[in-house]
């Protein structure tokens, strides 16, 4: 669901004038050791 934001500011704009009270979800944050361990999660 992130990426639907990150890729498309119009949806953002969107979410915003339906319901303004709710926030958006957090950026994600990509750190090295997150990448590690995904890559070597098998």
């Amino acid at each position: 669901m992130k990426k639907v934001f990150l890729k498309a500011p119009s949806r953002v704009q969107l979410f915003k004038e339906m319901a303004p009270e709710i926030p958006l979800p957090p950026q994600p944050v990509l750190t090295r050791r997150r990448i590690y361990g995904s890559e070597n999660s098998t």
